[in-house]
């Protein structure tokens, strides 16, 4: 089996289990099986490939980590139980670059930092394509995939940068994510701004940054 994920032979031997046990034990295609566990260990959440990062795989068992990846939590955060409501949607394939990535999770969130000594209402128009009218402190816009929430930071106000989260809508795919990035960052930069660093989120945990410019996401 290939998996996206770094690992050592330890790593995908344990991997492989949990492929096995889930397409055995819920009746589903290996194929299935394997996408479902690729997907779960996506390259920028983990990697196998260092004692320590094993030790963080085997600190659960096979059977564990198949319900989590198949059935998902319950409310109180513990693995569900088999039968205890539908399976977890399978994941869509995603950015192969990334590791595959199923949006609709809404656990996904941009950040991006742009170096520039600009107003709120020239950040937000250059964002958003036409003039606006803010606080001067915060604002929220819709902006093609996103829904944009601007502050300043991170630092003080007059250190000339603005924070802009993004959150993809539920119907986003990765095309639209990387559009709107690159729509987003490239009119920053027309308008005036210095510079424009990209920080993609994941916190279905654990956190990792994924890239740190947008010419590294794009």
């Amino acid at each position: 089996m290939e998996f996206a994920v770094d690992h050592s032979e330890d790593g995908a031997e344990y991997l492989e289990e949990i492929v096995r046990y889930i397409a055995r034990e819920y009746e589903v295609p290996e194929t299935e099986a394997l996408v479902r566990v690729d997907r779960f260990f996506r390259p920028y959440r983990w990697n196998f490939d260092g004692e320590e990062a094993i030790e963080g795989l085997y600190h659960r068992h096979v059977d564990e980590w198949a319900r989590i990846i198949y059935w998902g939590f319950d409310e109180w955060g513990d693995p569900r139980s088999p039968g205890e409501g539908p399976p977890r949607p399978l994941p869509s394939p995603g950015d192969p670059r990334l590791g595959g990535r199923a949006l609709d999770e809404g656990n996904m969130q941009i950040n991006i930092v742009l170096t520039w000594d600009a107003t709120l209402d020239e950040v937000g128009a250059a964002v958003t394509g036409h003039p606006v009218t803010t606080n001067g402190l915060g604002a929220r816009f819709e902006v093609g995939a996103f829904r944009v929430g601007v502050v300043p930071g991170p630092g003080r106000l007059d250190e000339g940068r603005w924070l802009l989260s993004c959150r993809p809508r539920a119907d986003a795919s990765w095309q639209d994510v990387v559009l709107t990035t690159r729509e987003i960052t490239c009119s920053a930069e027309l308008a005036g701004a210095e510079g424009a660093d990209v920080e993609m989120l994941d916190f279905g945990g654990p956190t990792r940054i994924l890239a740190t410019s947008h010419w590294a996401l794009l």
